[in-house]
């Protein structure tokens, strides 16, 4: 069946996805607030291995060690 929309978080890693999948589809994406996921702050758009270099310490507190830390240092925590 056609797809008559297709909703997307305001977030640029689900914005590129939805992107290429609305492409596909023929729909333009809509951003959605509502479906915002967790906000990764100044690692925002890098992978984990680019994060990794990019702040060493804050990466090992958080994915090594476990520490609920915002991510990115300017980013959101679980909490």
């Amino acid at each position: 069946a056609p797809v008559e929309a297709l909703f997307t978080s305001p977030l640029g890693r689900a914005r590129a996805t939805a992107g290429i999948i609305g492409t596909r589809m023929g729909v333009e994406p809509v951003a959605d607030d509502g479906l915002a996921e967790m906000s990764f702050g100044s690692w925002e758009d890098l992978t984990l291995a680019e994060a990794s270099v990019e702040d060493p310490a804050l990466f090992e507190a958080i994915f090594r060690r476990g520490e609920d830390l915002p991510r990115g240092g300017d980013g959101e925590s679980f909490a």
